[in-house]
């Protein structure tokens, strides 16, 4: 992606023709448990003790487990 289209994207989003959904996914920006914003790539899997649920959360979340 060009630093244009980022821009585009950024553009689009402010003038609410895009979703933040949208704009996280040109990003690959998840939404942690705990409310933060996280690049995909620096969230850790961790596996909840309830259900056996596995997810990505951020450093934060995985280093406290009480969230």
């Amino acid at each position: 992606m060009t630093q244009n289209e980022a821009r585009e994207h950024v553009r689009d989003y402010l003038n609410e023709t895009d979703k933040i959904e949208e704009l996280m996914n040109h990003f690959e920006i998840k939404k942690c448990e705990c409310g933060t914003y996280e690049l995909e790539e620096d969230m850790v899997n961790n596996k909840w003790d309830i259900g056996d649920h596995e997810e990505k959360v951020c450093e934060g979340c995985r280093n406290d487990q009480s969230i």
